[in-house]
């Protein structure tokens, strides 16, 4: 599927070379392929063609994060924020960059926001606030946030490490030695 979206992908950016919805639509499929730095160059035209694309702003930061740039990633979702705010894009990337840069109570309320936007919440926000709480080592906070995890995904992405994470911090509230979680 990947390939046919990219191919689908690079032929609206052939067709259209300045149509920024195209652009931003291969950077997505770029980043999501670990091609960064090509993400970036479609990511950048995109919001070349339109400034104020809260959604291409967002990408690009979050290409920027990925690619450990942090001031630029900032800079972006900034904009985007300023842009539009509401995304619940936009606070899920910007929680990760404050995690990135150590700012655990900016991530928890980053975090908050992307869950606050619609009515469910991205379900990995969950898990982004609970890296915020395991930073502060607020134990409680965070088996809470990987529970809702859990409970809105199961089977997800991230499932498997949610459990193991939440069996360590079960270890640490009933006062077993082990490392505290990552």
């Amino acid at each position: 599927r990947m390939r046919k979206a990219m191919r689908l992908g690079s032929k609206a950016v052939a067709a259209a070379p300045h149509w920024g919805e195209a652009r931003m639509f291969r950077g997505v499929l770029w980043m999501e392929q670990g091609q960064f730095r090509l993400a970036e160059q479609d990511l950048r035209a995109a919001v070349a063609a339109n400034p104020n694309n809260a959604m291409a702003l967002t990408a690009l930061g979050a290409d920027y994060e990925r690619q450990h740039q942090l001031r630029s990633a900032g800079f972006y979702l900034q904009r985007a924020i300023q842009v539009q705010p509401g995304l619940w894009q936009e606070y899920f990337e910007m929680a990760q960059l404050e995690l990135d840069e150590n700012h655990p109570h900016a991530a928890i309320a980053a975090a908050g926001r992307a869950l606050a936007t619609i009515p469910a919440g991205p379900a990995a926000a969950h898990l982004l606030r609970a890296n915020g709480y395991i930073r502060l080592r607020r134990w409680k906070a965070a088996k809470r946030d990987i529970e809702l995890y859990l409970q809105v995904a199961p089977h997800g992405k991230y499932a498997v490490a949610a459990k193991q994470t939440l069996g360590e911090i079960q270890g640490l509230q009933r006062g077993q030695p082990q490392a505290p979680p990552r």
